[in-house]
């Protein structure tokens, strides 16, 4: 049996306030609990874009008494551009 004990999520947002609504959006959530996050802002210097990294540690349950078998699902979904 393979239990699924944790993940790390990373997310691109455009503002410091999407980061933050980030964080405090995965802080309520009860299918599992957030035990690190980060937010790190990022800059291409030749064209003065910023950007923030939104990193996300999800605990499902401990190794040493798992309870529940976790199946992530991933949709990916492409981005329309309007030209």
């Amino acid at each position: 049996m393979r239990y699924l004990l944790n993940v790390t999520e990373k997310y691109r947002v455009d503002t410091e306030e999407e980061a933050q609504a980030l964080i405090n959006e995965a802080k309520t959530a009860s299918v599992y609990e957030l035990t690190k996050y980060s937010s790190t802002a990022k800059e291409n210097k030749r064209t003065e874009e910023t950007w923030y990294i939104v990193s996300l540690t999800k605990t499902f349950q401990t190794e040493k008494e798992p309870t529940s078998i976790i199946e992530p699902t991933y949709t990916k979904k492409e981005w329309e551009f309007d030209y």
